[in-house]
């Protein structure tokens, strides 16, 4: 019985097709189709060459409106990295009665496509294999937040990168575009949606970031510049909504527009009474825990907390180096140690010293 249903289910799908494209329509259909896929291809491999020689694809007869579609989607989906390498990435076309026919893909780094490629893989692949299987979004924007300020400096001279995704993940500099783009380009390569935002009045850019199907305001350049500890991210800027970004005193964010898409909005209050904007210095992750210091003491949390749990009070300040399954290695005095830690779920964290030494 089950074989008869999924039978007469195809016949069904097959008699459809026919009644929406009867004769030679549904060759047509098919045809335009594959022609569309091979565009596809081609000017994927296009990107991916990094050469800038210009290729006839008037084979295929695409319209300059779906070809500029096409290139968009790969700009921001399978070919991000690789138009990350260019600098700035865009589409050169001639057109034959609204059809495209010479397409030619350019870039401002183009001549330091391959170089660019190489270091921005490897930059990326450096930052997202640190990604944990069962971080939330919201954990996962924050891990990459604090690697991408970790590793870049504020920097308005040298390279033209510095305005692009290239400039922090292959100079290790940028303006606040280069923040802005290199935040996206990281979140989008760990599933995440991020727009880039900017303010002609404010003379910035930062990110709206999609968690969880609400919209959020993360400024990673100014979480780096206006730290309140030099050289320390802070959170003050990370996961706020319109109305937050706002109303920040002398660090308030007007008159924005959101690239992409004018009409979004961020309303949720969602993170608003996080621990997180009161933190400044890397936090850590492991198991569902986030790890961050506090003068002596070593401090545990979630991101739904509004204050953090003393784990550990050491003789003087401390400095995390690294939370793996629970133990974290620090220094104070400066001598490293270990200790492990208890989940937050079983009483309360409790700091079990092990040997250890630098």
């Amino acid at each position: 019985f089950g074989f008869l249903k999924r039978s007469l289910a195809v016949l069904l799908s097959v008699f459809m097709i026919i009644m929406v494209f009867p004769s030679a329509d549904l060759g047509n259909v098919l045809a335009a189709s594959s022609d569309e896929d091979q565009f596809r291809q081609e000017l994927k491999t296009m990107i991916e060459s990094g050469n800038q020689v210009s290729q006839d694809l008037s084979k295929y007869k695409i319209t300059t409106g779906r070809a500029n579609e096409i290139f968009k989607e790969l700009q921001n989906g399978e070919c991000a990295l690789s138009c990350a390498a260019y600098g700035f990435c865009y589409l050169g076309m001639k057109s034959a009665n609204g059809l495209a026919t010479t397409i030619t893909v350019y870039g401002k780094e183009a001549k330091n496509y391959a170089s660019n490629y190489s270091k921005i893989t490897t930059k990326a692949n450096q930052i997202l294999s640190g990604i944990e299987p069962n971080m939330t979004q919201a954990e996962k924007a924050l891990y990459i937040h604090d690697k991408l300020v970790d590793s870049t400096n504020f920097q308005n001279s040298g390279s033209l990168n510095r305005y692009y995704a290239a400039g922090p993940l292959v100079n290790g500099y940028g303006v606040c575009q280069g923040y802005a783009n290199a935040y996206k380009l990281l979140l989008s390569q760990a599933g995440i949606n991020a727009q880039v935002v900017s303010s002609d009045k404010m003379n910035h850019a930062w990110d709206y970031v999609e968690i969880d199907g609400n919209w959020y305001h993360v400024d990673a350049t100014w979480d780096d510049t206006r730290s309140s500890q030099s050289g320390t991210a802070s959170h003050q800027f990370f996961l706020l909504n319109d109305k937050e970004v706002q109303n920040k005193g002398s660090n308030s964010h007007y008159d924005w527009k959101v690239a992409g898409d004018s009409s979004l909005t961020s309303t949720s209050s969602d993170y608003s009474n996080s621990v997180i904007h009161s933190v400044t210095g890397d936090m850590y992750y492991s198991d569902g825990i986030w790890y961050y210091t506090s003068g002596k003491n070593i401090m545990v949390t979630t991101l739904d907390e509004s204050t953090g749990e003393v784990a550990y009070t050491a003789d003087s300040n401390v400095s995390i180096k690294s939370v793996v399954n629970g133990v974290v290695t620090y220094t104070s005095s400066g001598i490293t140690s270990e200790y492990s830690m208890l989940s937050m779920s079983e009483s309360k964290a409790v700091a079990v010293p092990q040997t250890a030494a630098e």
